[in-house]
């Protein structure tokens, strides 16, 4: 999708036909399936776009993607579980406490902690945000937050190495659904509240109560 994204931004701002000798074989499957997923996301369909005969077709090419995809993650999943079982105990014992520590550095705002389908440790998820709640007030604690709902692209496993790419390739995994993400916010820059300067303030104070004091004692 990174190259056919970057076809597109060629094509839109020099005018050259970039998609031009480009085969529908690379993109268009990856195309209907992510145009499948907006739909749905609308609680719309291929049929409501495309009608029923090409939505038939672009079913047919989204379902021979997937498999092809499927194989792939599992042959990556079995790969880095067998070069994981190979490797003695103690040596699986650190990896496993050093990848631990490299999942939680590399965790950022929007990744999110999965089991590791091939080795079974803490691997990261990350993804793009796709959507954004409205802000809501914790009834407890009076916190202002929202969700940023987050579709998953990309896994890595710093313990056996494993690593997905592309959201066909998590979904193949059984770790593709949207996850979300809680952000806490402050109030005054939600709202463009501008907040008084205290520290400005106390210092006037002091100087006027310091000349009151003053004027008095004459």
């Amino acid at each position: 999708m990174h190259g056919t994204r970057g076809k597109a931004d060629a094509e839109l701002h020099s005018g050259t036909a970039a998609f031009e000798g480009l085969a529908t074989a690379g993109w268009l499957a990856d195309y209907f399936r992510i145009v499948q997923l907006l739909l749905r996301a609308l609680g719309k369909s291929l049929v409501d776009l495309f009608g029923t005969e090409e939505a038939a077709g672009a079913e047919k090419m989204i379902l021979a993607a997937a498999e092809k995809v499927i194989g792939d993650v599992k042959k990556a999943i079995s790969g880095a579980a067998k070069i994981f079982s190979e490797r003695d105990p103690a040596t699986q014992a650190g990896l496993r406490k050093s990848g631990e520590i490299e999942a939680k550095a590399n965790q950022g705002f929007e990744g999110q902690d999965v089991k590791c389908p091939a080795c079974g440790s803490r691997a990261v998820v990350k993804g793009e945000r796709v959507a954004v709640k409205e802000p809501r007030i914790d009834d407890v604690t009076g916190t202002m937050y929202r969700q940023r709902v987050i579709l998953p692209n990309a896994l890595n496993c710093f313990v056996c190495g494993l690593s997905l790419k592309g959201h066909a390739s998590l979904h193949a995994a059984e770790l593709g659904g949207n996850y979300s993400i809680l952000e806490h916010l402050d109030p005054a820059d939600y709202f463009g509240i501008e907040t008084p300067d205290l520290d400005a303030y106390f210092e006037s104070r002091m100087k006027e109560l310091a000349e009151e004091a003053e004027y008095s004692n004459e």
